[in-house]
């Protein structure tokens, strides 16, 4: 079968959910009707889709970066509050329908559990395999295949011609997979939830070439695109970068909404994309509130703004306002829209749209917004009524709109505290926040929640019971398109581990000691969590078990993100316990179980030399550069607000590191030195040697896309973890590589 039946497409009507249809994609000739019938191949997958606009909208604000988030805190913590700009269908733009509906996800819930066999064995199998399989090496140059598209630019209707070149990730199988992250325009910012499905099947041609066919659905404005295995063991995604698509217009141009969806795919990923699609907003799209919306965004994330910015933003913003006074039908989008975009540019105009607003549109995305605040603003910093604000929010919710609903849910949770809060009140505001948000993360959140509230104790165990459960069936759960299958098993395996924690230590508060034992062995078989080991460590003391409570602590100790006054006290603790030698033998075995379930994880990729320019000139080839056992490289841009942001933490780990014989230098993605790059290096009092990619060949060598990006490098300049911006997760990873080395591995 060349084509595959299983891209889906929301049935354009909003009336009802269960009416999406999955929509398969044309090989050549496929009418385009095909989009309306059913594909039972892929039922899973439409379940999937059906639901997922019920899961939280992580608060839009623009989209901020993930490393403006603490700024942000910051800020709200001061009294600030921003209202936060919308979709481009909101914008009053018409380039595409704006009845097409959002796509939704299916959360399958069980309403009984007990630790089953097949949690247990796949808790082994994964022990097993992160053991014992060996460290996966690819050869440079060979990682990301080359894909020539017969347009990246399809109209609707039109059949796109895939031909891929497989490098060595994928080897030459007989068929490849191409999957996309599809979004329409009512996609959100960042891809947590996006849909991802498979578009097309590849077939190999001859040599290494593979060619495929697939047509977007009219109701996908833009698609990320990645090739892998059928076993999807292998993934290419260009690196990260992924191939894209966007939908085109009569006149060949990208449609307004297509770019919009770029942007959002953008977020956390690449920044100066981002600003280069808003200025190509711009060029196609001047008179589009959408495009201005997000150039003075990115002018503020990016430290671009100027008088001059400034005051064209005032321009087009007095253009706006007028043109949408004028108006004898404006939508509450568009409305909502303008108050947003005026709020910075003119404070008679914005207090003009906020009445507007609030009259005309009280159940517009930012009218829920400004109510709620309204009703924190009077009930809460002078009269603390925390019973009148709950029922102000209760009156609200009615009006919410899907993408308010995580922010709302979440402000009156603030006002219940579990062990204090009317019960039913607790109960109903907690299954609205499983309801908009169905991650991991939010449904062990919920149940530990329930657990302190004495009336819905047993209820939290059911739920947490319900989660691991649930996190079992790793083909039920949505797939990143960058993820392997087994990325994902260890992804969910983690979260099934960090829930097994949770239960664990309730049971062992409710006298269940032989069931809390059992649960927390089960989360400690694999992975290397340091806030399980904690939590394990101190259920472990309550129920007796002072033998594995000191096995944690003596993992706990040896994490490099412990504080050293801790594991300070761990140590004395360990040694007054057991004397100083059985203690030190518990820290050694804690290390080479760090290294070798961290080493896991590990996917080993010779480099070729690079030669990098330091800022006085001189040149140096990047294996010149090595330490003797592990090397931190940092990609960072100067153009990059969350890079710069990130600088002082850089400088932290790399002083931590440095302690263990770890080298840290950092590639700056310009070709020479410039008045800014030393602006920003006097400022942030940043030491750390710091190299310009002359050429860009070592984001070429390394694949490197998006900063801030850091790659830990073994003693040959073996590129053994790629790409992260958690630098936690680089200190943990490199302490795993030193210890390996020291053991020979």
């Amino acid at each position: 079968m060349t084509t595959p039946s299983n891209l889906h497409v929301a049935h354009p009507s909003m009336a009802t959910w269960q009416d999406y249809l999955s929509a398969p994609v044309a090989q050549r000739d496929r009418a385009l009707t095909d989009h309306r019938q059913r594909c039972a191949e892929c039922k899973h997958t439409v379940q999937f889709l059906t639901t997922l606009d019920e899961r939280a909208r992580r608060l839009p604000l623009e989209a901020a970066p993930t490393a403006l988030r603490a700024r942000i805190l910051a800020s709200r913590a001061a009294g600030v509050r921003v209202l936060v700009p919308e979709h481009v269908d909101a914008f009053g733009d018409d380039d595409v329908s704006s009845d097409v509906p959002t796509v939704a996800a299916q959360v399958t819930r069980r309403s009984r559990w007990r630790i089953p066999t097949t949690i247990a064995a796949g808790v082994a199998a994964w022990s097993a395999i992160a053991l014992f399989r060996g460290t996966p090496v690819v050869e440079a140059g060979m990682i990301s295949g080359t894909m020539t598209l017969s347009t990246t630019l399809p109209k609707a209707g039109e059949v796109v011609t895939v031909r891929y070149n497989a490098g060595a990730l994928l080897g030459r199988p007989a068929e490849l997979r191409l999957r996309a992250r599809i979004r329409t325009v009512h996609g959100e910012s960042y891809n947590v939830s996006v849909p991802v499905v498979e578009i097309a099947t590849l077939h190999r041609t001859t040599g290494k070439e593979y060619v495929g066919r697939f047509t977007l659905p009219d109701s996908v404005v833009f698609a990320a695109l990645a090739v892998e295995d059928t076993a999807a063991l292998a993934v290419d995604d260009l690196g990260g970068r992924a191939w894209e698509v966007m939908r085109a217009g009569a006149n060949g141009a990208p449609l307004l909404s297509a770019l919009d969806q770029r942007n959002h795919d953008l977020m956390g990923r690449g920044w100066e994309e981002g600003l280069a699609t808003t200025r190509r907003m711009m060029q196609l799209y001047p008179d589009s509130i959408g495009a201005w919306t997000w150039l003075q965004s990115f002018e503020s994330w990016m430290s671009l703004e100027t008088d001059s910015t400034r005051a064209a933003h005032k321009r087009a913003s007095a253009r706006f306002d007028a043109r949408h006074r004028a108006m004898r039908d404006i939508s509450p989008a568009l409305i909502g829209t303008t108050f947003w975009y005026t709020r910075r540019t003119d404070s008679v105009a914005n207090a003009y749209w906020h009445e507007r607003l609030l009259r005309e549109a009280p159940t517009q995305s930012f009218a829920a917004q400004d109510r709620m605040l309204t009703i924190a603003a009077r009930e809460l910093p002078t009269r603390r009524d925390t019973t009148t604000a709950l029922a102000g929010l209760e009156a609200l919710w009615p009006d919410v709109p899907a993408d308010r609903a995580p922010q709302i849910v979440s402000a009156a949770l603030r006002l219940l505290p579990p062990a204090t809060a009317n019960a039913d009140d607790l109960l109903r505001w907690s299954d609205r926040l499983v309801a908009a948000d169905s991650s991991p993360a939010t449904a062990r959140y919920v149940a530990v929640r329930l657990l302190a509230a004495p009336a819905w104790r047993d209820e939290g165990k059911r739920r947490l019971r319900a989660e691991i459960t649930r996190l079992a069936s790793a083909r039920a759960q949505l797939r990143a398109l960058d993820e392997s299958r087994t990325e994902q098993v260890e992804r969910l395996a983690r979260s099934q581990r960090l829930a097994l924690a949770q239960l664990g230590r309730a049971l062992a508060d409710d006298g269940a000691h032989r069931a809390a034992l059992d649960t927390l062995a089960l989360a400690t078989a694999a992975g290397w969590d340091l806030s399980v080991f904690n939590t394990v460590r101190e259920t472990s003391l309550k129920v007796g078990d002072s033998t594995t409570a000191r096995i944690m602590a003596a993992r706990v100790s040896v994490d490099p993100s412990t504080a050293p006054s801790r594991r300070a006290a761990l140590q004395s603790a360990g040694v007054t316990q057991i004397g100083a030698a059985a203690w030190a033998e518990l820290v050694r075995s804690a290390q080479r179980d760090l290294s070798t379930r961290v080493m896991a994880g590990a996917k080993r990729r010779v480099l070729p030399d690079v030669t990098l320019r330091a800022l006085d000139g001189s040149s140096a080839t990047l294996r010149s550069l090595l330490a003797p056992q592990v090397t931190v490289v940092v990609f960072w841009s100067t153009d990059c607000g969350p890079a710069v942001d990130a600088l002082g933490e850089i400088q932290r780990t790399a002083t931590a590191l440095a302690k263990r014989g770890i080298r840290a230098m950092t590639v700056v993605e310009q070709a020479q030195s410039t008045p800014a790059l030393q602006s920003v290096l006097r400022t942030k009092s940043f030491t750390l040697p710091v190299y310009l990619d002359v050429g860009g060949s070592a984001g070429k060598a390394f694949n490197n896309w998006g900063t801030p990006q850091a790659y830990l490098l073994d003693a040959k300049g073996n590129v053994m973890f790629s790409a992260t911006s958690d630098f936690e997760s680089v200190a943990l990873r490199a302490e795993a590589m030193v210890l390996a080395a020291e053991a020979g591995r």
